[in-house]
C-alpha cells in the first residue's frame, strides 16, 4: 500500500509495469504462467502490459472485472462511493459488473467508464490523464494462495473481511465465488487451484474469526467432527483440544501424531 504522499512502481512477473498513485492499496497474484490477477482494494493504478499471446490477466475491484486484452490502461477504484473508473490509452480491455458477469462491455482507447451501483456508464467527469510509466524496480510475487494465507496471518480482521468480500463478489458466498470462478475461467487446472484456495480460506477464517470472537458456532461444528472428519483443504487430519473451556487448539496429524499446533483459538 502506498502512503498518502507518495507512488510507487511494481515490476511484473513477465516485465509489464504498474505506478500506483498515492493511497493505493493493491495485491499481485500469479494464478499460474499464464494467469494474473490484480485485487484494487483502494486508490488508481496505471498499467502497462508486456506484449504475450497466452496471458489472461485481470483486475478486480469489489464491483468489477477487468480482463486486460491491450497495453495502456487505468484503474481507480473509490471506496467510499464503491465506484469503478477504467480508461484505456491504447489497446482494448473488457469491463464486467460483478453483478453481471454475463454481459461484456469492451473499452477502447481514449474511453473511460464508471462502474458503480447503477452499471457501467460512460464518465460525465474523467478522472484519468496519461501517465508515462518510469522504469520500475523487479519484484518477487507469492501465488494466489500464499497472498492470502499471509493476509489471513498478518491482516486486521477489517482488512481480511474486505479482502473476502472482494473476492467473493461481496456477499461472502463461497460456493458462488466457485461458481463464478467455474464461468469465468476456462482452464481446469486454474479451476482446481481456485477451488483449493476457497477450500482453504473457509478452514482458516474459522479459526481466525474465532480467535476475534466472531464464529463461536463454526468452532462448535468444527470440534464436533469425528477425527476421520477433520481434514484440512489437503486432506490432512488435523484435531482439536478443549484447553480451559474458552480456548481449542487445533494440531496437524502425521504419521507419528501431531506434528505441531496450527492455531490457539479464544472463543
Amino acid at each position: 500500500m502506498t502512503g498518502a504522499d507518495g507512488s510507487a512502481g511494481v515490476d511484473l512477473f513477465d516485465g509489464s509495469q504498474v505506478l500506483l498513485a498515492p493511497s493505493t492499496r493493491l495485491e499481485v497474484h500469479q494464478l499460474s504462467d499464464e494467469r494474473i490477477r490484480l485485487i484494487l482494494f483502494q486508490g488508481r493504478l496505471y498499467l502497462r502490459l508486456k506484449p504475450q499471446g497466452d496471458r489472461q490477466f485481470a483486475i478486480l475491484t469489489k464491483n468489477s472485472v477487468v480482463k486486460v486484452v491491450g497495453t495502456d490502461l487505468g484503474v481507480q477504484f473509490d471506496r467510499e462511493a464503491e465506484q469503478t473508473a477504467v480508461r484505456v490509452f491504447e489497446g482494448m480491455v473488457d469491463l464486467f459488473d460483478k453483478n453481471k458477469l454475463q454481459e461484456k462491455v469492451l473499452v477502447t482507447p481514449e474511453a473511460e467508464l464508471l462502474v458503480d451501483a447503477a452499471g457501467v456508464s460512460p464518465s460525465g467527469t474523467p478522472v484519468f490523464h496519461e501517465m508515462t510509466l518510469p522504469p520500475l524496480p523487479s519484484a518477487s510475487g507469492r501465488s494466489f494462495a500464499e497472498n492470502l494465507y499471509e493476509a489471513f496471518r498478518t491482516s486486521p480482521l477489517e482488512l481480511f473481511e474486505e479482502e473476502i468480500e472482494v473476492l467473493t463478489g461481496g456477499d461472502g458466498d463461497f460456493g458462488a465465488a466457485a461458481a463464478e470462478a467455474e464461468r469465468i475461467v476456462p482452464n481446469e487446472a486454474a479451476l482446481k487451484k481456485i477451488r483449493n484456495d476457497i477450500k482453504l480460506i473457509q478452514f482458516e477464517m474459522v479459526s481466525f474469526s474465532a480467535i476475534q470472537g466472531r464464529m463461536p458456532k463454526q468452532v462448535d461444528e468444527l470440534s464436533s467432527l469425528t477425527t476421520d472428519e477433520r481434514r484440512d483443504p489437503w486432506g490432512k487430519p488435523y484435531q482439536i483440544e478443549e484447553l480451559d473451556g474458552e480456548r481449542i487448539r487445533i494440531f496437524s496429524l502425521g504419521e507419528d501424531g501431531r506434528q505441531g499446533t496450527v492455531d490457539d483459538v479464544k472463543f
